[in-house]
């Protein structure tokens, strides 16, 4: 959601119920936390399902574990990942593929052991060939199709793989080096990672306001990034940093 409005909260939650509705499911029930009463009560008739509202302070612990596991996959796929920092349309993809792989395997305690919650409420198969072609952050030829077609224009473009498009046919969203936008296509090629398309998406990072992500653990100790230098004796600064964000 790009705000955390009444209309945004509302919009997603929508679209939620929704997605159950086309699978043939009813929600009757929905557990949130107490700072939404404001708003849900205001629509709780539209939505026709059953509010439970936690206690002041309290959060609803599954939601909380599953954010966790969510944040969990984020750190471990940006951290196999040759750049130090990604552009903003890396990382809303990067999220969005982590929710997409913990939804294709049966959940633990779900409803069923045998279909993943994508099968049980999008109710489509994963295809390997289309799926699963390249992995996150790759580099890659896109192939475009120009128009008009006879022309000296490249047939292809210099991409950073994002993720597959959900469609019958197959197809693929790439984020175009030169530009940072997002675009489709409906054939990659995957090329070896050079030095300078690391540094040309630092580059573009770099302008977004983008920094290498800094992770501390529970004693609020630095976690450095694997494509930091083993052994080396960061600055003061660095670490200070790193406490004043967290």
């Amino acid at each position: 959601m790009k705000t955390q409005k009444a209309e945004s909260l509302y919009g997603a939650l929508d679209y939620a119920l929704r997605d159950y509705n086309n699978a043939g499911y009813r929600v009757k029930y929905l557990h949130t936390d107490g700072q939404f009463k404001s708003i849900l009560n205001e629509v709780k008739d539209t939505l026709e399902i059953d509010i439970n509202y936690t206690a002041k302070g309290q959060r609803v612990p599954e939601v909380e574990r599953h954010n966790r596991v969510i944040k969990e996959r984020f750190r471990a796929a940006y951290h196999n990942l040759p750049y130090k920092c990604i552009p903003r349309a890396m990382i809303k993809e990067l999220f969005q593929r982590v929710l997409f792989q913990l939804n294709i395997f049966p959940a633990k305690g779900g409803v069923s052991s045998y279909y993943s919650p994508y099968m049980l409420v999008k109710q489509k198969q994963v295809d390997y060939d289309k799926h699963f072609q390249c992995s996150f952050g790759s580099y890659v030829q896109g192939h475009v199709d120009n128009n008009p077609k006879n022309t000296n224009l490249p047939r292809t473009i210099d991409g950073i793989y994002l993720n597959p498009m959900m469609n019958k046919q197959g197809g693929h969203f790439v984020m175009h080096i030169q530009t940072g936008m997002i675009v489709t296509c409906n054939k990659v090629t995957v090329i070896p990672v050079t030095d300078l398309v690391i540094k040309a998406v630092e580059h573009l990072a770099k302008e977004q306001g983008q920094e290498t992500l800094k992770i501390v653990s529970r004693n609020r100790s630095l976690l450095l990034p694997a494509n930091w230098t083993a052994g080396v004796d960061y600055d003061e600064d660095v670490l200070d940093a790193v406490d004043d964000d967290y």
